[in-house]
């Protein structure tokens, strides 16, 4: 054997036969690193290959026969290993897995490759391998040797192209079966599988050699190096590759790739499908679909719909620029069709809900208002006519009975304003008008509102109001006034014995601090926690005995978050509750706001939550005096115009009644009123129709209007503001008192003659 490692020089063969081999271990050390199925049996053909190359090389680097024999009887272990590892990465890869060497494939693997040497390197002694009729010859200056194959020989081979024979129909099975992403791939492995075994037929059978010697092993090594390079360059192992054909291919996405001359280079099915619905079949280049081309060229408004069919679609165009970027011209574009058709079809829907719910909330608006308006207005009967009976009657039980008429109107009447706010409120049409006010004030009026209801109960009030009051505040005064009067009528409801304390905090650089606490019921923890919820109360026995709706601490809270606030509740049954408001609100330079501010914010408030307390035994006149006044007053509704008339002739007013607008305008010339109320809602001519008639009458005569005054069941914010827009220089709502009637007649007054700088004519 040591004569058989005295090499030959280097000769064009040997030469070739090196650098295969050095590509072969290169190619190899770039290949391990990846991750694949079938990669241990794929590494172990690199081996076999490499052994293989590396025994030839030997033959060839020696020129005695003998050494020659040796080197090619020694390479059959790997030449019987090569296509057996390769047998295994096909059936490996195809099935997608990586499976253990098991004992079936070790015998594979070693066994039978040893065996198959054995027989190779025993030739000496039975020449049943390579006959005794092989010999030498020279090719140049490079000594080979022809073969002839014995027996055993042909019993290798059989046993080898058996393994051979596997792989291609492993790989012919692929093929047939595999997704088109990986019939690419599949075509190749057929091929390169058939050629090692195409080359070893030709050098058997025909005796075709390469440079005189079996070409099988370069065949082999030229197969390994192609799939090594694909598995390098991710184009058939590597899963994102694949992922990305399936992506683009099987997307259910339409798109294509198009050039800078509109040539489509690539396209999926999905497209193909879209362009036959579209009666744009086997078109090649987008000149031909010009709609097409105009939207992906951006012509369409950025985010529009393009119609395709009865398909919506959205498109996505992504610039692709060129390798070397030597000006701003793309290579093309990736083109993405996105279906956006159960979107728009879901948004058209919920355009259709939503217009329908509007529908439905402004019709359920307009409900509220009609029974607002058309409770109201009987209502205004009821409760005025028990006012007009409370002063008549001298019966102290006579008294007491109106006093339940009374009583119950006002319960209605909050009530209904409850549920005003409340469907205001959800429909986010109630608004916070800030301006500034004294919260001291406000504090102060909200505690005098309520101080008769609990005196009548023995229940006493008291108000800590520190000396220094503190800065003015910006916030909604009749809001603020509304959240303390459900508090204190809280409070005054469910105290029957003991005490209610009112505190005000209104530090400089500090949120403002009101705090209701009292000595009633109180409630429990669960029962605090549903208080701010809709129509709850603390349980069903509690709103048989004290009544309401359960909607004053809900449209509380809900105020309160309005005005970014908060709202703390500390209560205990049996013992009391105390809640605490603190409000941050912007403090203001101390201005003086008049009583009439004041007044107005507090009446505001009051039209939402009614204060009733029993009525003294004497009434009191108002301090807003309006007798000797000459009014005009308009209503349409007999039992209105008994309850107005009863009042304002109570209050020495000196009122003609009418039952329309056209009447007024009639009556209107006939002397110089110092007031006139009108209805809104009146037949033959309302009251907005009348007022502008009286103005025009006005302005021909040169004479200024007096006072209008619009008296309605309307009583929402906007409605109101309606009304002074159109000129009317106040509001009385119904159901009212005839404290209300005074109160506002004399306001309006006073600011009417304030703007003209005019005394007050005097009868």
């Amino acid at each position: 054997m040591i004569n058989c490692f005295a090499f030959d020089p280097i000769g064009p063969q040997s030469s070739l036969a090196f650098l295969v081999a050095l590509g072969v271990f290169i190619v190899a050390l770039t290949v391990i690193r990846k991750n694949f199925f079938g990669r241990l049996y794929f590494i172990i053909g690199f081996v076999a290959i490499e052994g293989w190359l590396a025994l030839v090389l030997l033959e060839l680097l020696t020129s005695d026969p003998m050494c020659k024999m040796t080197w090619a009887e020694t390479a059959y272990f790997f030449i019987a290993l090569l296509p057996t590892t390769w047998a295994f990465f096909l059936y490996d890869y195809s099935r997608s897995r990586n499976a253990p060497i098991g004992l079936l494939r070790l015998l594979a693997l070693l066994v039978a490759p040893a065996i198959i040497m054995a027989m190779a390197v025993t030739n000496e002694f039975h020449h049943h391998f390579y006959l005794a009729e092989s010999h030498e010859f020279k090719v140049g200056e490079t000594t080979l040797v022809e073969y002839h194959h014995g027996p055993l020989f042909y019993v290798a081979s059989a046993y080898l192209y058996a393994f051979m024979t596997a792989g291609f129909v492993i790989a012919l099975m692929g093929w047939a079966k595999c997704h088109e992403a990986y019939r690419g791939f599949f075509t190749a492995l057929v091929l390169i599988t058939l050629l090692p075994s195409a080359g070893n037929i030709a050098y058997v059978a025909f005796g075709v050699t390469f440079l005189g010697f079996d070409p099988t092993p370069f065949l082999f090594a030229a197969v390994m190096i192609i799939l090594a390079l694909m598995i390098v360059s991710n184009r058939v192992f590597d899963v994102t590759t694949v992922a990305k054909h399936y992506v683009f291919h099987n997307s259910e996405r339409p798109k294509l790739v198009v050039d800078t001359q509109c040539n489509i280079s690539v396209s999926n099915s999905a497209f193909h499908e879209l362009a036959r619905a579209a009666g744009r079949q086997g078109i090649t280049n987008l000149r031909e679909w010009p709609e097409l081309r105009e939207a992906i060229q951006g012509r369409h408004e950025p985010g529009s719909h393009f119609k395709i069919a009865d398909r919506y679609f959205q498109i996505t165009a992504i610039r692709i620029d060129k390798p070397i970027a030597n000006d701003d011209a793309p290579l093309g574009n990736a083109v993405i069709l996105h279906d956006v058709t159960p979107l728009k079809e879901a948004n058209t829907a919920f355009e259709r809900a939503l217009e329908r719910a509007e529908e439905v909330n402004r019709l359920k608006s307009q409900f509220l208002a009609n029974m607002s308006h058309e409770i109201r207005t009987p209502l205004n009967g009821v409760l005025g006519m028990a006012e007009v009976l409370s002063h008549e009657l001298t019966s102290r039980e006579h008294r007491k009975m109106v006093e339940v008429i009374r009583s119950s109107g006002d319960v209605l009447l909050n009530i209904l304003n409850d549920i005003l706010d409340l469907s205001k409120i959800e429909a986010g049409k109630m608004e916070i008008q800030p301006e500034p006010f004294s919260p001291a004030e406000i504090v102060r009026r909200a505690c005098t509102l309520h101080q008769i209801a609990a005196e009548a109960k023995n229940v006493s009030l008291h108000v800590r109001i520190p000396q220094e009051a503190g800065p003015m505040r910006i916030g909604d005064p009749m809001r603020i006034m509304q959240v303390l009067n459900n508090l204190l009528s809280n409070a005054t409801k469910f105290t029957e014995e003991g005490s209610i304390n009112v505190s005000l905090s209104n530090i400089s650089g500090k949120a403002m601090q009101i705090e209701v606490s009292d000595t009633g019921i109180g409630m429990s923890r669960e029962q605090t926690e549903r208080m701010f919820e809709d129509f709850e109360q603390a349980d069903g026995a509690i709103t048989r005995r004290y009544g309401g709706t359960g909607l004053g601490m809900a449209i509380v809270r809900r105020l309160i978050d309005m005005m970014a606030g908060r709202i703390d509740v500390s209560s205990r049954k049996g013992i009391g509750t105390r809640i605490t408001l603190l409000l941050p609100l912007e403090e203001c330079e101390q201005t003086h706001i008049s009583d009439d501010t004041f007044r107005a914010s507090a009446e505001r408030a009051c039209r939402n939550k009614t204060v009733h307390s029993p009525a003294p035994p004497a009434l009191k006149p108002s301090n807003s005096s309006i007798k000797g006044l000459r009014i005009l007053a308009a209503d349409d509704n007999a039992t209105n115009r008994l309850v107005l008339g009863s009042l304002l002739k109570r209050a020495g007013a000196e009122t003609v009644l009418v039952a329309n607008g056209r009447e007024a305008v009639e009556r209107f010339p006939e002397q110089r009123w110092d007031v006139v109320l009108l209805d809104i809602n009146m037949p033959e001519m309302d009251g907005v129709q009348a007022l502008q008639a009286i103005n025009t009458m006005s302005g021909k005569t040169g004479r200024p209007r007096p006072p209008v005054i619009a008296i309605s069941a309307n009583v929402l914010e906007k409605q109101i503001t309606q009304y002074k827009a159109a000129g009317f220089d106040g509001h009385v709502g119904k159901p009212f008192k005839g404290a209300d009637v005074q109160n506002c007649i004399s306001d309006t007054l006073a600011a009417y003659y304030q703007r003209r700088l005019t005394v007050l004519p005097h009868p």
